[in-house]
């Protein structure tokens, strides 16, 4: 008796374990307006609805090509920095984005109003049909005035003086 016992409490301990592992490591599956964009950041990172948000709508307009709806999710400085025409050039002539999956969100400082992404985006190579590429993106965001934007980095690419 006292050996079934055991055995009962072996396999419900092991299944408690399996459980609180499984609970760790589970993902908030969200998907975009298109679902080449996914949400996979593990449930445990507390992540601002709005941020959350902001940031799938501008993989979205990415993946769509909507170059000057990403352009005004761009930071205010990035905004002052770059024209709209260079971002548009700068952008239009990539790789096109096949889908995106946003693997996690690390806040930068204690007030949680400057935050890294860590993406996964897989791009084809233009005027290729079959040739991609998978890469691992981090693109920094920032809370201005209460509303979440991208922080636009490129070491070629200089922002200019912004109005102040």
């Amino acid at each position: 008796m006292i050996k079934q016992v055991q055995s009962v409490f072996k396999i419900h301990f092991y299944l408690l374990i399996v459980f609180i592992a499984s609970a760790c490591s589970l993902q908030n599956m969200i998907e975009s307006p298109d679902t080449a964009i996914t949400w996979h950041v593990p449930v445990v990172v507390d992540v601002p609805a709005d941020l959350q948000h902001r940031v799938l709508m501008f993989w979205t307009y990415n993946y769509r090509r909507e170059w000057l709806k990403c352009y005004e999710m761009e930071a205010p400085e990035v905004q002052d920095g770059i024209s709209k025409e260079l971002y548009h050039a700068y952008y239009n002539g990539g790789w096109k984005n096949l889908g995106v999956v946003v693997n996690n969100v690390e806040f930068s400082n204690a007030e949680k109003t400057k935050a890294r992404v860590f993406t996964s985006t897989t791009y084809k190579r233009p005027g290729s049909t079959k040739l991609t590429k998978t890469m691992n993106l981090i693109s920094d965001w920032k809370q201005v005035r209460g509303q979440w934007y991208h922080v636009f980095r490129d070491p070629i690419i200089k922002l200019r003086k912004g109005r102040g």
